[in-house]
């Protein structure tokens, strides 16, 4: 359903900004 959908879309933000923090050599912790 859409909540599965909407689950996913955050995973993937997340990741998405983890990898933006690496690279500026900032620790990013999601919750």
């Amino acid at each position: 359903g859409t909540n599965d959908g909407l689950k996913k879309e955050l995973q993937e933000i997340r990741l998405l900004f983890q990898r933006k923090s690496q690279n500026q050599g900032v620790t990013f912790m999601a919750a």
